[in-house]
């Protein structure tokens, strides 16, 4: 179990008992009024911890989430990452209140909308994000990539149909605005999608994140999560290139990507200027506004696969 040092600030009276055995036996007992009572009195003094938030780390694909998944496993042992696998039942939500952290492709709007649900445990949010053509070009590659690798059969039926529309058509700039179009709900303003606060994010209003962190920063990231430092390793799922990479930095594309991926765009540099990383400023006043078209229900179990 992850700790922290109490103050009047941070203090959770659910979180103070489960650190504090002795004093939730003698609350139970009725020999002490409460556990704030308890820390007011001697646990200041004492030195008390309690429990540590629960890290929930929203994992956009392709953004360097892999990276932080190996770190946080080093770094703190009783974690979930892909979390996905079962966050959406109910009989193992359970686990969110024996974890230190958990990792997963969930939408910032469904993670806050159903851990509620399930317990009343305190929840600090983290995310990465990456320059938005980079991201969707790594995306683009992937889905080409997995054909290549074992494993490829465990995929789900639409990720291998899409998987193979995208091989299959060439990898000509109209060829790729055509699927990238096809598929936008998995590539276009899927960043946005994401840290959105609202499950169709019309007005483009931010989540409430400790820190979002843009690529230069994940040690930062890390270590506001753990408190420990650390040295970044490469990145465990680096993919071989299966078309020039230049194509994406291609003046009809780039033209293409400023129209339909404006929100991911507007998002990424929001989040370099470090404000996304202010709960208050994120949630209640969006610097921007545009409206994402996106089928959230649709969108929703789609991501659960990434």
């Amino acid at each position: 179990m992850r700790l922290e040092a109490v103050t009047d600030q941070n203090f959770c009276e659910a979180d103070y008992l489960i650190a504090n055995p002795d004093v939730r036996a003698a609350v139970e007992k009725g020999i002490l009024a409460s556990g704030r009572r308890h820390f007011q009195q001697h646990g200041y003094r004492e030195k008390r911890h309690q429990r540590a938030p629960l890290i929930f780390f929203v994992h956009v694909p392709k953004t360097a989430g892999s990276t932080v998944n190996s770190h946080l496993k080093e770094l703190l042992p009783d974690g979930s990452p892909h979390s996905e696998e079962w966050f959406y039942d109910d009989a193992s939500m359970h686990l969110l209140d024996t974890l230190s952290w958990v990792s997963g492709h969930i939408a910032y709007s469904w993670a806050n909308s159903r851990i509620p649900q399930f317990t009343n445990r305190r929840v600090e949010y983290f995310t990465c994000v990456r320059d938005p053509t980079d991201r969707v070009r790594s995306h683009y590659n992937w889905l080409i990539e997995i054909f290549h690798r074992d494993g490829h059969d465990d995929n789900p039926d639409w990720v291998k149909s899409m998987s193979e529309q995208i091989r299959n058509s060439g990898y000509s700039i109209p060829a790729i605005q055509a699927n990238l179009l096809e598929y936008r709900w998995h590539f276009l303003n899927c960043q946005t999608l994401f840290l959105a606060r609202d499950i169709e994010p019309m007005a483009g209003a931010f989540g409430s994140f400790k820190f979002v962190a843009t690529p230069e920063r994940l040690t930062d990231l890390l270590y506001t999560m753990t408190g420990k430092e650390v040295s970044l390793a490469r990145r465990e799922n680096e993919s071989p290139h299966h078309f020039d990479p230049q194509l994406f930095r291609e003046p009809e594309m780039e033209s293409f990507l400023r129209r339909h991926n404006a929100l991911d765009e507007q998002l990424f540099e929001f989040a370099r200027s470090g404000k996304l990383s202010n709960p208050t400023e994120a949630s209640t006043s969006p610097p921007w506004r545009a409206r994402a078209h996106v089928l959230a229900l649709r969108t929703k179990r789609r991501l659960a696969h990434w």
